[in-house]
């Protein structure tokens, strides 16, 4: 079987030699070529030689764009309002928003749906009180949806956008990190999340290649839920039954994540640090490799602005535990949980 699913030869004619350059042709002439490849297969191509890494490079760069996906809710000028808010809250955006981007497609009616803890959703909601109207809000328990009790609430804004249609922002707020939110989420294909910086499949080859999800909430066809995902031509995959407590302990930007940096084209780099806090220091098991059956407990010490999220592994708590007693701060406890995990200690 090829490696990719057309010869690389159908391209030679439309490449340009080393004194063109790739702006010579029209951008559209490759997205009809490349937009219906898997993120493996352009990875495949770009290994090719270096006009193609060129060819694929380019065409990431404007394919993984949060900003397109965001713009059917947000302006230009508010996008970088929103980049801000998700930098110094520590929020992140998941749902069909990062479905969409890592996808490549746009999902019409779908909504903008951000995760936030509690105590720091104050500015969002004031933010957002003065461009939507807020419809309702659900604070008696997580949606049926959730696993767990990690929701707090759920705030919907709703407005009309240029066009007329209706743009629908959630705030989801949760008792500590965001990522609970995801992780309690009970489809694999949502295992997704966009931060300031960057973007993260924790799934990508189960999600963006077989295009199957799995869970372990839905067992009725007709409801509303599964509908939606059979509609975007996912496959449903049921949970292994033969359960044999295997654990596997995975981090935030581990090889089996998809992570796409350089995501916001029309808004302005923000100055940090040039590695996320979320890579490393955030860590999860898998339980019996059911990517919806996460286990992991609150990180939440003084020392640390945001909380994060730990997995049940002993030798990844007293990593963080012994960082914490050196008085280090997010990028210590993360250089200390980066050594653990390259020295194949886990």
């Amino acid at each position: 079987m090829p490696l990719l699913p057309f010869t690389t030869a159908v391209l030679e004619d439309w490449i340009p030699d080393s004194s063109t350059g790739l702006n010579s042709l029209s951008n559209e002439l490759f997205d009809n070529v490349l937009r219906d490849l898997s993120t493996r297969d352009l990875v495949r191509l770009a290994k090719t030689n270096k006009r193609y890494e060129d060819l694929a490079v380019d065409f990431c760069r404007r394919s993984y764009d949060v900003t397109k996906v965001l713009s059917k809710h947000f302006t230009d000028q508010e996008l970088r309002r929103l980049q801000w808010l998700l930098k110094v809250t520590g929020a992140i955006i998941s749902g069909s928003t990062a479905l969409q981007l890592f996808e490549r497609m746009d999902y019409e009616g779908s909504d903008c749906d951000i995760y936030v803890e509690d105590k720091a959703a104050a500015p969002w909601l004031l933010w957002l009180s003065f461009r939507y109207r807020r419809t309702s809000i659900n604070t008696e328990g997580p949606p049926e949806q959730y696993r767990g009790n990690a929701i707090c609430a759920v705030h919907t804004f709703v407005r009309a956008i240029a066009d007329g249609r209706p743009s629908t922002v959630q705030i989801i707020t949760t008792h500590n990190s965001p990522l609970e939110g995801v992780f309690g989420f009970g489809l694999s294909c949502v295992m997704n999340f966009i931060t300031h910086e960057s973007a993260y499949s924790l799934s990508p080859y189960l999600t963006s290649q077989h295009r199957t999800l799995v869970t372990n909430i839905i067992h009725d066809p007709n409801i509303p839920l599964y509908q939606k995902y059979l509609r975007r031509k996912f496959k449903f995959l049921a949970p292994p039954d033969d359960l044999c407590a295997h654990r596997e302990t995975r981090y935030i930007g581990d090889k089996k994540t998809f992570k796409v940096n350089k995501i916001w084209s029309r808004v302005s780099a923000l100055g940090g640090s040039a590695v996320s806090l979320f890579d490393f220091i955030n860590t999860f098991d898998v339980v019996d490799g059911n990517p919806t059956l996460l286990d992991y407990e609150a990180l939440k010490p003084a020392e640390l602005e945001v909380p994060y999220t730990m997995a049940n592994n002993n030798g990844v708590r007293e990593t963080v535990n012994k960082a914490l007693r050196e008085n280090k701060c997010g990028l210590g406890v993360q250089e200390a949980l980066k050594e653990f995990f390259e020295n194949g200690d886990v």
